[in-house]
C-alpha cells in the first residue's frame, strides 16, 4: 500500500527566521512551509506538524553565582555559551537561600522566590535580548525538611505518609518527599509558578515524579485518603480504602482504577500548574522532568500537557542502545519537541563519540537534546568544541530539515499505554518491592521499545502510533504490533481497514488483542469472545506455528511469536532468526536500505520532508563505536516517492566541513555513498 498523497494548494509562506513563535495545539494536521528564494511547488503532500517552538536546548544546573556584564546582579546560568552554541532555551538551577539569607539551602527554590527573581532579573532581561527562554526549576515532591523548618514550616506536614504510617524517610542527602495532594505543598507550588510567571520566566521544569520515590503510588495521607474515597466512589460505585499492597493490575479493575486516579490527579496539578502560569505569560510551558519510558507517562499528554522533558536512564547503554523510540512516540502524541538530557557525562559515557551520537539521534528523530548535563563532571566550556559548534552549523544552517519536517517512515510500530501499564507491567509493586523500577516501562516491559530496537539495528526507519490517539493508519505500509494483549475495538476497526486496502501486519509474540477496554482509561477490560486474527484474516492466532506468512488479497499478516529471548537489556537481546525473515518477507527496507554497511557498528536511519515531498532528509547514525573510530565510507540507497524527479542531493555533518558524496539514480532509487561517519544528515531534493 502507498502512502496516501494528501493534494491541497497553498500560498508559499515567508520562512521563519526566529527562533520563537507562538505555541501550536497537538497535531495539526498540515503546515505550510516554503523557501522565499525560490519559486515553490504549492502541493501539499504530506501532513506536517510544524514546530512553532524550535529549540536547540542547554541544561545549566552548575549553581554558580556569575555576575552579569554590568556587574548589578546574579545570574545563574551562562548565556555565553548559550549564544556561541546557538542555545535558545535553558533550564536553569536558581537554588534559593535561607531565610535570613546568610547561607546556601538546598531545595529551597519554593520559599526563597522572591529573592530568586530579584537575583535573576538582569540576567533574565539580558538572555531575552538574546533570544534566549529561560525555564526555571523547582521540585514538584522533594522537600529538605531541615531547610522548610528554618522557614517556619513543619515539614512533617507536608511528607508523605508511607503503607506503615511513617512518614517518608529522610535520606543521607537530607531530602524527604511530600505528596502532590498535600495542600500545603501545593499552595506554594501555584505561589511560585504566579511570580515567577510575572518575573517574565518562560516557564518552569518540576524536577521528580511523586511516584518515584517513598512511598510512591501508595502515599496514605489525608489528602490522598478523601480523593480517591471520591473517585473510586465515581468510578466504582462505592468507596474503597486506599491500598497497602501489590495491586494486580492485569485482572483486577479497582487496581486499575487506583492507578488511573493517580496518574490523572499528577498530570491535573501540571497543567493547572501551566494555566496559572499562563495568567501572566501566554506562552508558559510547565515540564515534567521524567522518561519517556515511565508508565503512563502518556496520561499526562492525555490530559493536556503537551511538552515533557525525558533524562536518559541508567538503563540505557547511551552510544550503544537506540534511543529513537522516545521521539517517535513524542512525536506521534504532539508538535512540541522532546527534549531530552543527560545526567552525568563521566558516568554515561566513554567518549565524545558516545555523546554526540545521542545527540545526533535526537534531533535525526525531531526532538532535541540539551547540550551539557545536570552534574558538573564537565565545565560549560567543554561543550564548546570544534563538533559542538558543527551542531550548531548544521541545525541553524538547515532549520527547516529540523523544524519543519515530518517523519516519512513507511513502517510504524504500534504502542498503548494500556497494554504496557495493565498487560506488560501488570502489577503496581509498593515502593519497597519495586523502589524506581516501579514507575518505569523497562526493556522487557516494553515490547514496543524492542521492536523499536530491531528495526533501528536493521537500519529501517520507522514511525510510532499511539493506539489510544486513534489516528489515521493509512498513510503506512506495515504495522508493528509487538506483544499487544489490548487492542481497542476501534483500533481493531483500523487494523482491519488497513488490511482490506493492502496494508501489512508484523505481529511479534504470543498475544494478539485478547482483551479490549471497555472505556477511554481501560479501568474495565473485557476478554473478546473471537480471535482477532480470525476475524481479520480468517485465521485464528492460536493455531499460527512460531513463524507464519498469512496473505489476505494484496496484503501479509506475518506473525513472528518468539521474536526475541527475554532479556535485561538491549545489549544482551537474543534475536530469533525468523526476524530477518520476516523484515525480509515485508520489504521493510525497501524504502530505506544500507548496501554496503560500515566496518563497525550499525547505522540507524531516520527518513523525513517537508510538506511538499520537495526535500527528504535522510538521517544515518552510526552507533556502538569506540573512541578509535576512523569514518569510513559506506552505501544506502533510498527508493525516489511516487511521482518525484530526482534533483540533487547533498550531505551535512558536525564532524566534517564537507562530505564527499556520490549520488547516482538507478532503477527507482537514488544511490548514496559517501563519508557518512558518526553522523550525516542527506538533504535530497525532487521536483514533480
Amino acid at each position: 500500500m502507498k502512502r496516501i498523497i494528501i493534494v491541497a494548494f497553498m500560498a508559499a509562506i515567508t520562512v521563519f527566521t526566529v527562533f520563537f513563535c507562538s505555541c501550536g495545539n497537538s497535531r495539526p494536521d498540515v503546515e505550510t512551509q516554503a523557501d522565499s528564494t525560490e519559486k515553490m511547488d504549492e502541493t501539499v503532500r504530506y501532513g506536517i506538524s510544524y514546530k512553532k517552538d524550535f529549540y536547540i536546548p542547554l541544561y545549566d544546573w552548575y549553581r554558580k553565582q556569575q555576575r552579569t556584564s554590568d556587574g548589578r546582579s546574579v545570574v545563574y546560568w551562562n548565556n555565553k555559551v548559550a549564544k556561541t552554541l546557538s542555545c535558545n532555551w535553558i533550564n536553569v538551577f536558581p537554588s534559593g537561600l535561607s531565610r535570613d539569607g546568610e547561607r546556601g539551602l538546598p531545595g529551597a527554590f519554593l520559599l526563597d522566590v522572591d529573592r530568586i527573581i530579584e537575583y535573576t532579573a538582569k540576567g533574565l532581561e539580558d538572555s531575552h535580548k538574546l533570544g534566549i527562554k529561560i525555564m526555571t526549576s523547582a521540585p514538584i515532591s522533594e522537600v529538605f525538611p531541615d531547610t522548610w523548618t528554618d522557614w517556619g514550616y513543619d515539614p512533617d506536614l507536608i511528607r508523605a505518609v508511607c503503607t506503615d504510617g511513617s512518614l517518608s524517610p529522610v535520606y543521607s542527602n537530607g531530602v524527604s518527599h511530600a505528596c502532590h495532594n498535600n495542600i500545603i505543598l501545593r499552595e506554594k507550588l501555584f505561589e511560585y509558578v504566579e511570580k515567577v510567571a510575572k518575573a517574565g520566566f518562560d516557564g518552569c521544569l518540576f524536577d521528580g515524579n511523586s511516584y518515584g520515590c517513598s512511598p510512591g503510588f501508595f502515599c496514605q495521607c489525608e489528602f490522598c485518603r478523601e480523593s480517591w474515597k471520591k473517585y473510586s466512589s465515581e468510578m466504582l460505585g462505592r468507596e474503597f480504602s486506599l491500598p497497602k499492597k501489590t495491586l494486580d493490575m492485569s485482572n483486577d479493575i479497582m487496581a486499575r482504577a487506583f492507578f488511573v486516579w493517580r496518574m490523572d490527579s499528577f498530570s491535573k496539578l501540571l497543567v493547572e500548574l501551566r494555566e496559572t502560569g499562563r495568567k501572566y505569560n501566554p506562552d508558559f510551558e510547565v515540564y515534567l522532568n521524567g522518561m519517556m519510558y515511565e508508565i503512563g507517562e502518556y496520561y499526562y499528554f492525555k490530559n493536556g500537557l503537551d511538552v515533557v522533558t525525558s533524562e536518559y536512564s541508567s538503563n540505557l547503554d547511551l552510544g550503544h542502545d537506540s534511543t529513537l523510540f522516545m521521539f517517535a512516540m513524542n512525536e506521534a502524541i504532539t508538535d512540541k519537541q522532546l527534549i531530552s538530557f543527560i545526567q552525568n557525562y563521566k558516568n554515561m559515557f566513554e567518549n565524545d563519540n558516545e555523546y554526540y551520537s545521542v545527540m545526533a539521534e535526537a534531533y535525526a528523530a525531531g526532538g532535541a537534546m540539551c547540550v551539557a548535563e545536570v552534574s558538573r563532571s564537565n565545565p560549560m566550556e567543554y561543550y564548546v568544541n570544534e563538533i559542538g559548534l558543527g551542531f550548531s552549523k548544521l541545525i541553524t544552517g538547515n532549520e527547516d530539515a529540523f523544524r519543519s519536517s515530518g517523519n516519512r517512515a513507511e513502517t510504524a510500530v504500534v504502542y498503548s499505554w494500556m497494554n504496557g501499564a495493565f498487560s506488560q507491567i501488570g502489577t503496581l509493586k509498593t515502593f519497597e518491592q519495586a523502589e524506581y523500577t516501579m514507575i518505569r516501562e523497562n526493556w522487557a516491559e516494553n515490547s514496543a521499545r524492542r521492536a523499536s530496537a530491531l528495526l533501528a539495528r536493521n537500519s529501517i526507519p520507522f514511525d510510532y502510533i499511539v493506539a489510544e490517539e486513534n489516528r489515521d493508519v493509512e498513510e503506512y505500509d506495515t504495522l508493528v504490533l509487538s506483544e499487544q494483549e489490548i487492542i481497542s475495538i476501534e483500533l481493531e476497526d483500523k487494523l482491519a481497514e488497513f488490511v482490506k486496502k493492502g496494508g501489512n501486519l508484523l505481529i511479534f509474540g504470543n498475544c494478539f488483542g485478547e482483551k479490549y477496554p471497555a472505556d477511554s482509561d481501560g479501568i474495565t477490560l473485557e476478554y473478546r469472545d473471537y480471535d482477532l486474527l480470525e476475524k481479520i484474516a480468517g485465521k485464528k492466532f492460536s493455531s499460527c506455528g512460531k513463524y507464519e506468512v498469512v496473505p489476505i488479497g494484496d496484503s501479509k499478516i506475518v506473525v513472528c511469536k518468539n521474536f526475541m529471548r527475554t532479556s535485561s537489556n538491549e545489549g544482551s537481546m537474543v534475536v530469533d532468526g525468523n526476524v530477518r525473515k520476516a523484515f525480509s518477507e515485508l520489504d521493510l527496507d525497501r524504502q530505506v536500505k544500507i548496501e554496503k554497511k560500515p566496518s563497525r557498528g550499525y547505522v540507524e536511519t531516520t527518513y523525513r520532508s517537508n510538506a511538499y515531498g520537495s526535500e527528504f532528509y535522510l538521517h544515518l547514525i552510526n552507533l556502538d563505536v569506540n573512541d578509535n573510530y576512523v569514518p569510513e565510507r559506506y552505501a544506502v540507497s533510498v527508493e525516489i516517492p511516487d511521482g518525484a524527479v530526482y534533483v540533487s542531493a547533498e550531505a551535512f555533518s558536525p564532524f566534517n566541513e564537507e562530505v564527499a558524496l556520490e549520488a547516482t539514480e538507478k532503477n527507482g532509487r537514488i544511490f548514496l555513498e559517501g563519508e557518512f561517519g558518526i553522523y550525516s544528515m542527506v538533504k535530497i531534493k525532487y521536483r514533480y
